[in-house]
Order: structure tokens, then C-alpha cells, then sequence
């Protein structure tokens, strides 16, 4: 597979674009720009067959209604989020223009913790990691890890709307830290990073610093 990184939107969302080895793709985080992205795949000379969604809120799941409009792709997101899809307003949609032209639905696919999502050879498993949202998750590949607002590079993603709670988001980057092995983490926002140097350098990540310095 091939990871496309394409930022939409006002607050400079990560939509990923991963292209299956079949030029199918499934696209995860279309915040916003749903023409740029139809051109991009159209010019890659790739379908769009799936969007999915690392949690609800407004910079994430803006271009929904148009993408599925223009390719009937299927959407995903976990069923504690979905209420977001359906009800934008619950996540200040109104006070950005990249959301205009966004409808409310509900998502054809809610997923839960431990599933997998699979297109063509792209596989991901769903680790729910609550927090920043009631549904927010991490989406696990072979040698990546989409961690959407959870965690990014030297941070973590704020908890002070709907859905959000601190003590959640806590206990979800120790499920992230306890994960074997090394992957490089695309986030939601930023730059990607590697989960190997955010467990020893984040500070919400529980670690220290005595291999760095």
C-alpha cells in the first residue's frame, strides 16, 4: 500500500489517502477539500471505496457528504462517535466554512475495539483509545499507526469538548505505550513521528528522558 498525506482544512487536518496495491483506496480523515481530494485520486488513477474515521469532530469528517455524494463510498467510525457524524453542531461545526455543505448521517459501519478494517491488501486494526473524544482510536497497520488526535509528536490532542476527559485520554496513551515493537505514527496534525521516541520523549506518555540525555 501507499500513504498519500494530504492536509485539509483550516486547522491543517492530516487526511491520509492510502492507496491498496489494486489502485482502490480508503481514505482516513477527510476533514475538508473534497475537491482536492477527488482530483488527487483521479489523477492517481484511484477509487475511492471507504472513509474512515479516527474519531468525530468537525476538521475530520468534514468532506463526508461530498465524497460519498461523488464515489458511494462506505464510512466508518466508532459507534461512541457516531453521534457526531450525525449531529455536527455538538462539535462547533457552524463556525468553520470548510464544514459548509456537510449533512448529518449516520455512518454505514460503526466499529468497535479489536476490529479490522480491510481494503484489498491494506489492513488496520481498531484500538479504541477514548479520550479526546468518547470514540476516539488508533488504527494499527503492519508498520504504522494512524493515531488521529490522540497522540501527536510531542503532544496529545485536548479534552475539553464534547466527549472529552483527561483521565481517559491518560489511561489510552498507557494502552499505546504498552505496545510492542516500533511504528511510525501519522497523526491527525503535525508532523509524523515514531512511537519508539514519543514513549521516551512525550511527557503524557509516562516515561523519562535518562536515554536522551
Amino acid at each position: 500500500m501507499k500513504i498519500n498525506i494530504f492536509p485539509v482544512g483550516m486547522l491543517s487536518t492530516n487526511c491520509y489517502i492510502i492507496e491498496s496495491d489494486q489502485k482502490n483506496a480508503m481514505v482516513i480523515d477527510a476533514g475538508a477539500n473534497a475537491k482536492g481530494i477527488l482530483e488527487f485520486c483521479k489523477n492517481q488513477g484511484i477509487t475511492i471505496k471507504m472513509l474512515v474515521f479516527t474519531h468525530g469532530h468537525f476538521d475530520h469528517l468534514g468532506a463526508m457528504t461530498k465524497l460519498v455524494e461523488e464515489t458511494s463510498a462506505k464510512t466508518y467510525i466508532h459507534e461512541l462517535d457516531e453521534e457526531l457524524m450525525i449531529a455536527p453542531e455538538k462539535t462547533q461545526s457552524r463556525f468553520f466554512s470548510s464544514f459548509a455543505g456537510y449533512d448529518g448521517a449516520k455512518a454505514d459501519v460503526c466499529y468497535h475495539d479489536g476490529d479490522t478494517i480491510t481494503l484489498d491488501d491494506i489492513s488496520l486494526k481498531v484500538m479504541h483509545t477514548p479520550g479526546h473524544t468518547k470514540g476516539s482510536s488508533i488504527l494499527i497497520g503492519e508498520d504504522e499507526i494512524f493515531t488521529g488526535d490522540t497522540l501527536f509528536a510531542g503532544a496529545v490532542g485536548r479534552t475539553d469538548l464534547h466527549g472529552g476527559s483527561s483521565t481517559e485520554l491518560l489511561k489510552s496513551l498507557k494502552k499505546i505505550a504498552n505496545i510492542e515493537g516500533d511504528y511510525t505514527l501519522f497523526t491527525g496534525h503535525g508532523e509524523s513521528t515514531k512511537l519508539s521516541y514519543e514513549k521516551r520523549t512525550n511527557p503524557y506518555m509516562g516515561m523519562n528522558y535518562d536515554d536522551i540525555f
